[in-house]
């Protein structure tokens, strides 16, 4: 039997050890409620993270063509966004923010355990891993840009607040004063 269809036979577990690996880097009451609460109101961020994760899975074992295929990875780095947005809001280094991808293979071979003597499967799990490395790389792309955007927001904030500050100190409430 093929890896894949291996992983896709126990997608269930396999998306319950990841995401308990992602959770797993959260405070443990913080963990605890992102698990727990299913209201997606209440908790969006947990609710986000279990949606997702799951439709990344079923995309990267779907058809074998992996994020290197025409369509997979269109919607592999669709459903990393939401994912890592979050993560670059939430005061992780990059590193940290994408580790959820290498938490991914060892849910894999954790999985896989019984099967990873034989040959075949070691090969197909290590074209999986590149796989999975690719994601990691996009979602550190993603990362960066999400950074970068928040960085953008804070310097254009502060250009209004100075600017609304030197208006007030000189009296003027003449806004023909622009900003650069």
């Amino acid at each position: 039997m093929a890896l894949r269809d291996v992983l896709r036979g126990r997608e269930g577990e396999l998306a319950e050890r990841w995401l308990a690996a992602i959770l797993a880097s959260y405070p443990a009451d913080a963990a605890d409620f992102l698990r727990r609460e299913r209201d997606e109101f209440a908790n969006p961020v947990g609710q986000t993270l279990a949606r997702e994760t799951r439709a990344i899975l079923r995309a990267l074992l779907g058809d074998g063509t992996g994020p290197g295929g025409p369509h997979a990875g269109a919607e592999l780095r669709a459903r990393l966004e939401p994912i890592v947005k979050i993560r670059s809001i939430q005061g992780l280094g990059a590193a940290q923010a994408v580790s959820l991808f290498y938490q991914l293979k060892t849910a894999v071979r954790g999985v896989l355990d019984p099967e990873l003597g034989d040959a075949r499967m070691l090969h197909e799990l290590l074209e999986l891993e590149l796989e999975i490395d690719t994601l990691a790389l996009w979602a550190f792309d993603i990362f960066m840009g999400c950074r970068d955007r928040l960085c953008e927001i804070r310097v254009n904030e502060l250009k209004r607040s100075v600017h609304a500050l030197l208006r007030r100190a000189s009296g003027d409430a003449d806004d023909s004063v622009s900003l650069p």
